[in-house]
């Protein structure tokens, strides 16, 4: 009497779960991709900068592409003098291009991540590995003063 309807509940519930892993399948398939080249850490950099760096991979879910977007705006709203005057800089690096894996062990990277970098005469002083940016990602105005007073630490205003 049970085996028929577990068998048919079971069924229901591959079908269920094959639904979702197509839908999130085009859900990522739409997704920008990161650009694949190799990044060093002081080529093209002015000699006394603040760096922002998404760091990403091949592999892009929502929020991946979310935080990018929202650290983007945000140095974007926030440092506009800073980045025209190249006194801060933006860029996103790809850690599956060749040669980018170095970043890996530079900053004992765990997951994509910011990191704000300062650079005197073109050589890195200091860095701060801003993983909060997942746990403050669904909540814009807590991203944005995050990211905001790490910068600011950098360039060395007040928060």
């Amino acid at each position: 009497m049970w085996q028929p309807v577990l068998k048919w509940s079971l069924l229901a519930l591959a079908a269920v779960g094959c639904w979702a892993a197509v839908q999130q399948a085009r859900q990522v398939s739409v997704l920008p991709a990161v650009p694949d080249k190799v990044v060093s850490t002081a080529h093209g950099v002015a000699a006394d900068t603040v760096l922002v760096t998404y760091f990403s991979s091949d592999v892009r879910c929502a929020t991946c592409v979310r935080i990018e977007r929202l650290t983007r705006e945000t140095v974007e709203r926030n440092f506009g003098r800073e980045l025209a005057s190249g006194r801060l800089q933006l860029r996103t690096v790809n850690l599956d291009a060749t040669g980018n894996g170095h970043f890996i062990q530079d900053y004992q990277l765990i997951s994509k991540t910011v990191i704000v970098s300062s650079l005197a005469q073109g050589k890195e002083v200091g860095w701060e590995n801003l993983q909060g940016v997942w746990t403050r990602q669904k909540d814009e105005r807590a991203f944005d003063e995050y990211v905001t007073a790490a910068i600011r630490r950098h360039l060395g205003q007040s928060t």
